[in-house]
C-alpha cells in the first residue's frame, strides 16, 4: 500500500523516542470511530513494524442520563439530541449515527446569531416553542441510549442482558437509516447482511453470556470490527478496558501510570499539582477542587458495586464521593500511592480502580501509553497541556508521551467505491440532487460546504425583512421571486394607507397641542380676570359702603363688568368652546382610522403581508438548518467517520483502503 508521506516519518519517529510504548485507543462505544484505529494497525503491518496496540474500552464514565427530569416505564431509552428536551445530553457509551449523519445539534443560539426571532415564530407555529426547537435543533441521523433510573452507572457494571434490547434497537435504527441511503441493489443487500450480522452477534452474546456486562461485550466486539476493516486477525493487538487498566492494588502501584496520582499525594507536591489542575480548569464546566469538598483530588474512585466518586484524601480520612459515599478512617496519613493502594486493597479489596478526570486521564495514561486520537478527538488535552506546563514552570516534569494524531480524509476517499446514494432532504437541497454517485459526492461536499458557510454567514447579516425577502429571492428563487414583488406591492399600499395615518396622527397631535394650549390660557385668563377683580372692581364695590351717592360709582362698576365680560368672560367661553371643538374632532378623526383600519382590503392586505413574513422567518431556520447541517454536519465525520458505514458501503473494503492510504499523521506534544 502506498501512505502519505507523514505515516512513516511519524512512524519511524515514534519508535526511535518511545521505543517499546505501546499505542493506546480508547472510546466509550464500538459503534462510531474507534474501530477506525484499525488503520494504524494497518499501516504498522504494512510497514513491518511491531508496535503493539490496545484497542481500549473507556467503560469508567457514567451512562448518559437527561439533565431534565424523565419519568419512563424503561431503564433505557432511545432519544434523539436537541436543543431542547434532550439539551446538554452526553450520551457516549451508546450513541449511533446513520450514514450522514452526526450529532450536530443546532443550538437556539446559532439561530439568534443567524438572525432567527425564535420567540416571535414561536407564537405562531403549531405546538408552539418546545415542539419549535425540537424539531428545528435536533441532530440529523443521530440518536442515543439514556438512562432513566435515579441512581447512576457505568458501562463497567452494566449487566448487557439489562441493555442489550435497547442497544438493538437503537442499531437497527441506524443500520435501517443507512440502507435507505443506498440505493445500489446489491451492495444495500450486502449491507443488510453486515447489518443483520452485526444485530445477531449482539443477540447471541447476550443471550450466551447474560452476566457480562456491556463492557466486556464491546471488548469482544471491537476485535471483530478490526478482523472485519483489516481482512485478517490483527496481531500485536490487545483488548483492555479502562476499568482494568486502571485497578490499584500493591501490584499495580508501581506502574508509570499511576506516577501522576502519586504527585497530588507526596507532601512536597500536592499543593503544587492542585493549583496547576485548578489553573487549567479554570473558565470551564468542569469543577475546580474546591467544589468537591476538604481533600479532593482529581481522581475518581470506581468500586465494582458502588459505581464512581470522587475522592477526598485528609490527613485522617479517605472519601470516595460515590451514590453512596464510602468513609474509610486512616491509621496513618496517605503520603503516596503505594499507601493508596493499600487503605484501598484493606477496605475495598484488590479491584478498585482509580481513574483520573478528563483532564487528568490523559496525564495518567500518557506516561506509559502513546495515545491514538484521531484529529478532533478528546477536547480537554489543550487543558491537561496547560496544566503540565503549569507543573513544568513549577519544577515538576512529566514524562509525557506524545499523542498520536490521525487526519483522516474520510469523503475525499469516496471516489474508490462505486455505489450510488439517496441524499436526505438537506442535503438534496444544498447539493441540488436527490442521488449521487459516491464519487460525485467525493468531488463535490467540499464546495458544497464552502457554500453553505458563505449562505449562514449571509443570512446571519440579513436583518430587515424587506431584504430578507431579497436574499431569499437570490438565494431560492422559485416562488420568492413572486412573493418579493407581491410583499413589495403590499408594502407600498400599506405604507400609503399609513402615510394617511400618519398625517391624520401628526394632526392628532396637533390638536391635543391645541387642547394643551387652551388650558393653559383658560387658567391664565382666569387668574387675569381674578388680579383685575381684585385691582379695579373690588374697591369700586367697597366704595359703595362708603358714599351716600352711589350712581357714579355704579354706573362705573356696570362699565368694568361690561369690559371684564368681553375681555374674560367672552373669551374663557370661547377657549372652553374650541377645546371641545379639538376633542370632538379627534374622535372624527380616530373613528375615520378605525374604519379604514377595519376595511376589509386593508384587514386581507395587512394579514396576507405577516404570512409571507411568517413564510420568510420559517424559510430563514430551513435554510440556517440545511446550511449547518450541510457544513458541520459533513466536516465532523469527515474527522470522526463511523466504522461500520465503511464495509456496509464498501464491502470489499476499497473505502476503509482509500481512507488509510490517504491520511495523514502527525504529534501532539503534551509538555
Amino acid at each position: 500500500m502506498k501512505f502519505d508521506p507523514s505515516v512513516p516519518k511519524i512512524l519511524g519517529e515514534l519508535n526511535e523516542r518511545c521505543p517499546g510504548v505501546k499505542l493506546l485507543s480508547l472510546g466509550q462505544t464500538i459503534f462510531w470511530d474507534e474501530p477506525m484505529k484499525a488503520s494504524i494497525r494497518l499501516m504498522l503491518d504494512q510497514l513491518g513494524m511491531q508496535t503493539t496496540m490496545i484497542a481500549g474500552i473507556h467503560d469508567t464514565d457514567y451512562f448518559a442520563k437527561l439533565k431534565t427530569a424523565h419519568v419512563d416505564e424503561h431503564k433505557f431509552i432511545i432519544v434523539p439530541h436537541n436543543d431542547a428536551s434532550t439539551r446538554g445530553l452526553w450520551s457516549a457509551a451508546c450513541e449511533v449515527a446513520r450514514l450522514f449523519g452526526s450529532e450536530t445539534v443546532i443550538t437556539r443560539e446559532r439561530y439568534q446569531q443567524a438572525g432567527v426571532p425564535i420567540d416571535r415564530v414561536a407564537r405562531y407555529y403549531s405546538g408552539g416553542r418546545e415542539v419549535l426547537l425540537e424539531q428545528i435543533t435536533e441532530a440529523w441521523g443521530w440518536r442515543g441510549l439514556v438512562y432513566t433510573g435515579d441512581s447512576t452507572l457505568v458501562p463497567h457494571n452494566l449487566p448487557i442482558r439489562e441493555v442489550a434490547e435497547p442497544l438493538r434497537e437503537l442499531l437497527e435504527w441506524a443500520f435501517n437509516g443507512t440502507y435507505e441511503s443506498i440505493t445500489s441493489k446489491e451492495i444495500r443487500e450486502k449491507a443488510q447482511e453486515i447489518g443483520d450480522g452485526l444485530l445477531k452477534n449482539v443477540t447471541d452474546h447476550a443471550e450466551q453470556f447474560p452476566d457480562w456486562t456491556l463492557s466486556q461485550l464491546y471488548q469482544h466486539l471491537i476485535s471483530d470490527f478490526y478482523e472485519m476493516l483489516l481482512g485478517y486477525k490483527p496481531t500485536n493487538f490487545e483488548v483492555e478496558c479502562s476499568a482494568h487498566m486502571l485497578i490499584l492494588n500493591k501490584e499495580t502501584a508501581k506502574l508509570p501510570r499511576f506516577e501522576f496520582v502519586d504527585l497530588f499525594l507526596r507532601p512536597e507536591t500536592r499543593a503544587i499539582c492542585e493549583k496547576a489542575y485548578n489553573e487549567a480548569v479554570a473558565d470551564s464546566e468542569i469543577y475546580t477542587l474546591d467544589r468537591f469538598g476538604e481533600g479532593a483530588i482529581p481522581f475518581d474512585l470506581v468500586l465494582p458495586n458502588d459505581g464512581r466518586g470522587t475522592l477526598r484524601i485528609t490527613d485522617n480520612q479517605l472519601v470516595a464521593l460515590t451514590p453512596e459515599p464510602r468513609f474509610v478512617t486512616l491509621k496513618h496519613p496517605i503520603r503516596s500511592v503505594h499507601d493508596l493502594a493499600e487503605v484501598l486493597v484493606e477496605n475495598f479489596g484488590d479491584h478498585a480502580t482509580v481513574v483520573g478526570k478528563a483532564v487528568s486521564l490523559i496525564s495518567m495514561l500518557a506516561n506509559e501509553f502513546i495515545f491514538v486520537f484521531n484529529e478532533t478527538g478528546s477536547g480537554y488535552v489543550w487543558r491537561t497541556r496547560k496544566m503540565n506546563e503549569i507543573l513544568a514552570a513549577n519544577g515538576i516534569n512529566l514524562n509525557s508521551n506524545p499523542i498520536l494524531r490521525v487526519k483522516y480524509h474520510t469523503w475525499d476517499s469516496l471516489t474508490v467505491p462505486s455505489t450510488w446514494f439517496q441524499l436526505p432532504e438537506h442535503l438534496t437541497e444544498t447539493f441540488g440532487q436527490k442521488e449521487i454517485s459516491s464519487s460525485s459526492f467525493a468531488h463535490r461536499w467540499e464546495a458544497v460546504v464552502e457554500t453553505q458557510k458563505q449562505v449562514l454567514a449571509r443570512i446571519s447579516k440579513t436583518h430587515r425583512i424587506r431584504d430578507l425577502i431579497s436574499t431569499l429571492q437570490e438565494l431560492v428563487g422559485g416562488h420568492w421571486e413572486t412573493l418579493a414583488d407581491e410583499y413589495s406591492r403590499l408594502q407600498q399600499e400599506l405604507s400609503q394607507r399609513h402615510s394617511k395615518q400618519k398625517q391624520g396622527q401628526e394632526y392628532i397631535n396637533e390638536l391635543y397641542d391645541r387642547i394643551r394650549r387652551y388650558k393653559r390660557e383658560y387658567v391664565e385668563l382666569e387668574k387675569e380676570k381674578g388680579d383685575n377683580f381684585r385691582a379695579i372692581l373690588q374697591p369700586l364695590q367697597l366704595k359703595l359702603t362708603e358714599f351716600n351717592d352711589l350712581n357714579p360709582i355704579e354706573m362705573e362698576i356696570a362699565s368694568i363688568e361690561a369690559m371684564r365680560k368681553i375681555k374674560f368672560d367672552d373669551r374663557l367661553k370661547s377657549i372652553l368652546k374650541d377645546r371641545a371643538a379639538a376633542h370632538d374632532e379627534i374622535m372624527r378623526i380616530r373613528q375615520e382610522r378605525e374604519e379604514r383600519e377595519r376595511n376589509p382590503e386593508a384587514i386581507k392586505m395587512r394579514e396576507r403581508r405577516r404570512n409571507i413574513v411568517r413564510e420568510a422567518e420559517l424559510a430563514r431556520i430551513h435554510l440556517v438548518r440545511n446550511a449547518i447541517l450541510s457544513s458541520e454536519g459533513l466536516t465532523h465525520p469527515d474527522h470522526r467517520p463511523t466504522a461500520w458505514w465503511l464495509p456496509m458501503v464498501c464491502p470489499k473494503g476499497c473505502w476503509f483502503e482509500q481512507i488509510v492510504e490517504t491520511a495523514e499523521l502527525y504529534l501532539e506534544e503534551l509538555k
